[in-house]
């Protein structure tokens, strides 16, 4: 995009953040310029819907939009921290190349110079004087060499921990921080796999949703440490009690998913039930003065995915049976057969 028209896009997004906006910030300017751009439709979307209820959009509202699309900004900004990283180490090592490449044609030049001359060479000295300036040329090198493997030896090194840092931080960006099991990020693109798979190869696959029970009593009345002491205890039950196929994911809030490819219904609901029962067996503490706290219950609702299903469907229908599970007293697993038969009664 040509320079002229950002600086049309910028003005345009500040005079519009003064019509439609209370405060005039950064992360207003980050919200409106995006939607501008028309580089993020869902973004837009928000936007517009949230100016054409309220007319003027209060500072939580964009923070609550810019939270939703540029969560990870602190992560896009080490990546291209270590991007940088990475060209400059680039860099040095075709340098290097370069300067070895020349090396060699210096050594090569210098062959063919002593090929030569040892055919006009007609006594001693001069076939002495021939073979010095070889040794002289052979020297030197290999001293080229060295230093030349050497500084690729260092840079290969810092190559490699940079390669390290991308892991880490292509980690982070679907890992919840909190609870250090999947974000909704890394579900959303975890599911969509798992729903291709499942109608390519017709694959059994299931989806379980779990929401914590009273969660908001335990931070109203503990205080939210307590909370995430809770959230944290769920996700690692939930965790240690899954397969390396399946991914465990904080869907948002209290609320936990669990994508399971190659399981039947009949599988999830009994996993969902052993979980239920495990976090329920759990007792809990306060960390800072081992003041027995109770115990946290976990409600389940499980969805079969079908050939037809798009992510949105599939989640409709687990949330569904959450839902009921809630509505039923909580502590408890329903499944969307039961619903079914429930219809069908």
């Amino acid at each position: 995009m040509e320079h002229e028209k950002l600086f049309e896009i910028a003005e345009q997004a500040v005079d519009e953040i003064r019509s439609n906006a209370t405060t005039i910030s950064p992360m207003a300017f980050e919200v409106w310029f995006t939607h501008l751009t028309e580089l993020n439709p869902a973004l837009s979307k928000d936007l517009l819907t949230a100016i054409k209820i309220n007319s003027v959009i209060e500072e939580p509202e964009v923070e609550q939009i810019h939270k939703k699309y540029f969560a990870n900004g602190d992560l896009a900004r080490e990546v291209m921290t270590v991007s940088d990283d990475a060209s400059v180490q680039i860099a040095k090592v075709i340098e290097q190349i370069s300067i070895g490449d020349n090396s060699y044609k210096k050594y090569s030049a210098a062959l063919k110079n002593s090929l030569a001359a040892l055919n006009d060479a007609s006594d001693e000295a001069g076939l002495s004087s021939i073979v010095n300036a070889l040794a002289e040329a052979t020297g030197k090198i290999s001293d080229k060499n060295s230093i030349l493997r050497n500084q690729l030896e260092e840079a290969s090194k810092e190559l490699s921990t940079l390669k390290e840092d991308f892991v880490r931080i292509k980690e982070e960006a679907f890992t919840d921080p909190l609870t250090r099991v999947g974000n909704r990020k890394s579900f959303d693109r975890t599911m969509q796999g798992v729903l291709d798979t499942a109608r390519n190869e017709n694959s059994d696959a299931c989806l379980i949703f779990g929401d914590v029970d009273h969660f908001k009593s335990f931070n109203d009345t503990w205080g939210h440490l307590v909370g995430d002491q809770v959230l944290q205890l769920v996700a690692s039950t939930l965790r240690a009690n899954t397969k390396g196929r399946d991914l465990v994911a904080r869907y948002g809030g209290e609320e936990f998913a669990l994508v399971l490819p190659h399981t039947d219904l009949e599988n999830a609901v009994n996993l969902a039930n052993k979980l239920r029962q495990e976090i329920s067996s759990r007792r809990l503490t306060r960390k800072t003065t081992n003041e027995l706290i109770g115990h946290v219950t976990i409600s389940f609702g499980v969805a079969k995915i079908r050939a037809n299903d798009t992510v949105s469907s599939v989640t409709e229908r687990a949330d569904k049976c959450l839902y009921l599970a809630k509505a039923r007293g909580r502590n408890c697993v329903i499944a969307e057969s039961e619903i079914k038969e429930e219809n069908a009664a």
